[in-house]
């Protein structure tokens, strides 16, 4: 079985309804294959990623550009259209990312590409020694990741690289608990008055963030990238304002002005991008 999304081929399992592809997370319906069968390296953490940042005009044209590019169905592609930033696609060459850009745009929406992370089938990738987010001995490069997260910068509460405040950072770096020798380039505020005590730090070597003590899960969390890049990673659902990141971790985004499916959508890009 094919997944829509990104292509990935999965064979096995009866379960009828929604199933999540292992590589990209988006939905398929139908028999759920619980074990991915590939040729060749996983296609959600190669290539570059296109995000669909809004729709100008001309809303169904927009969903069918959406589901041309995708393989999603009406309902799945919708929902991408009506929650943006949104992933669109994952593991493409450079080239067919602008393709695939300039084909929402003429629909009449908005788009970005955001940054490749390893494995990077494009030409102008192939001829790097570090195109990828690892590097041969396994260190993420911050670059890759700032390039991946930069098309959401415009986000209510997101802030990354030098645009993320003193104060913010200064609160969200005691109250996460960011190890000493790591580095933040990434910052969501999960407080509704701005204080950043409850937050997400993207960083060098992992995800630090603090859940308020009224939360499930209260405190400080830290999950280093050899763990998330392996997670699937969700909005909990519509009445839930939770981020589920597997194994029974979550994050508690009810103080934050993005959704819990916006806050989702910038972790999903920021693994793919590992």
């Amino acid at each position: 079985m094919k997944c829509n999304g990104c292509g990935a081929h999965h064979t096995g399992g009866i379960p009828e309804g929604t199933w999540f592809c292992e590589y990209c997370d988006l939905p398929n319906e139908g028999k759920a294959p619980p074990v991915p069968v590939r040729a060749a390296p996983a296609p959600a953490h190669a290539g570059y990623i296109l995000v669909l940042t809004r729709f100008n005009k001309n809303k169904i044209g927009v969903i069918k550009a959406v589901r041309e590019i995708s393989g999603l169905g009406l309902k799945e592609a919708k929902e991408l259209v009506d929650n943006p930033p949104s992933v669109v696609k994952v593991a493409l060459t450079r080239a067919t990312a602008e393709q695939f850009k300039r084909q929402i745009e003429a629909a009449g929406g908005s788009a970005e590409i955001g940054g490749e992370s390893s494995g990077a089938e494009s030409a102008d990738a192939a001829d790097s020694s570090d195109s990828g987010s690892a590097n041969a001995n396994g260190a993420i490069s911050s670059a890759n990741i700032v390039s991946a997260l930069s098309v959401f910068k415009e986000e209510n509460d997101f802030f990354i690289g030098a645009d993320i405040p003193s104060k913010k950072l200064d609160t969200a770096t005691d109250s996460c608990e960011l190890n000493m020798d790591d580095e933040v380039l990434a910052l969501i505020d999960l407080t509704v008055f701005g204080s950043a005590k409850n937050a997400i730090l993207i960083a060098m070597q992992g995800i630090y963030y603090r859940n308020d003590g009224q939360a499930d899960q209260p405190g400080a969390h830290h999950i280093p990238y050899s763990v998330l890049r392996k997670r699937r990673i969700k909005a909990k659902g519509l009445l839930s304002q939770e981020v589920d990141l597997g194994q029974g971790a979550a994050i508690d985004v009810s103080g934050c002005q993005m959704s819990t499916k916006q806050v989702s959508t910038i972790l999903c890009a920021l693994r793919d991008a590992l």
